[in-house]
């Protein structure tokens, strides 16, 4: 295992866990389309890397997000971009919208940024957070070999004996233990404390917390502790995807779905 901060992360090559997860469920035909074609960040997605950041590397909200004036027109439609004859008010807004973000910040509503601001406050109280962090690396970038496939993760925080990872989701609702504990199945949670458990090397699985923060009233914190079945689970669809990703590797074919009838489980 190799840790480094994170700086030119994401342009490096190595698998990780948002591209191995498709070929759980998915096909390698799946893989290679989605690694040619990124996913455009949802609005959820975008007020999580907020939040990230303002929490864990204490960006300024003003360098990561802006907020449009009150007065600001509406933004217009590629419609009203590519009408032949846009209205004097279009070209306005077009005008507008064009000059008004240059550096393509994340542009938020008045709202989302309180949902974001007391998120935050929220994730600040914790005095359980605050006690691990003061012990703790964020932002850590790990790479290694894992079953033969060079990998990489990207812990949100890691206690600097590496027994202890917590991992930051942000969620608008379903925080609590019942709820949360499907989130973790159908969004694999599980496997990527597999791979990040085998990317720092550690003798046994580190101590892993999820800590998930509500991005909407009450913004509740809630802290989930994995347990062992989180952590086998994980490892299994591990292999499966890292098995798949080996096998067209080499192969240089990368199927999708059988041409045949498959029988639904």
């Amino acid at each position: 295992m190799e840790a480094r901060n994170n700086m030119n992360y994401r342009q490096r090559p190595e698998a990780n866990y948002s591209s191995l997860k498709i070929l759980v469920d998915g096909t390698p035909a799946d893989y290679q389309h989605a690694l040619k074609n990124p996913i455009v960040a949802t609005r959820p997605m975008e007020i999580g890397t907020i939040i990230h950041a303002i929490f864990l590397e204490r960006k300024p909200f003003d360098t990561l997000a802006i907020v449009p004036p009150s007065d600001a027109p509406k933004r217009p439609s590629s419609v009203q971009r590519n009408a032949k004859k846009p209205s004097a008010e279009t070209l306005e807004a077009i005008t507008f919208w064009d000059n008004f973000n240059p550096s393509g910040l994340i542009v938020l509503d008045r709202s989302e940024k309180q949902d974001v601001e007391h998120c935050v406050e929220s994730l600040m109280s914790s005095k359980w957070l605050a006690d691990v962090l003061a012990d703790s690396d964020t932002e850590q970038a790990v790479y290694g070999d894992v079953d033969g496939v060079a990998c990489k993760g990207l812990l949100d925080i890691v206690n600097r004996s590496q027994t202890l990872v917590v991992d930051l989701k942000c969620n608008s609702q379903d925080i609590g233990p019942d709820q949360f504990k499907w989130s973790v199945k159908k969004r694999l949670y599980d496997m990527q404390l597999a791979l990040y458990s085998e990317l720092l090397g550690v003798p046994q699985r580190p101590n892993w917390v999820w800590c998930v923060a509500q991005t909407t009233p009450p913004y509740l914190v809630a802290l989930h502790k994995a347990n062992d079945e989180h952590y086998s689970s994980g490892r299994a669809k591990l292999q499966t995807a890292l098995g798949k990703l080996k096998q067209c590797t080499e192969t240089g074919i990368w199927p999708g779905y059988p041409d045949r009838p498959i029988e639904l489980p």
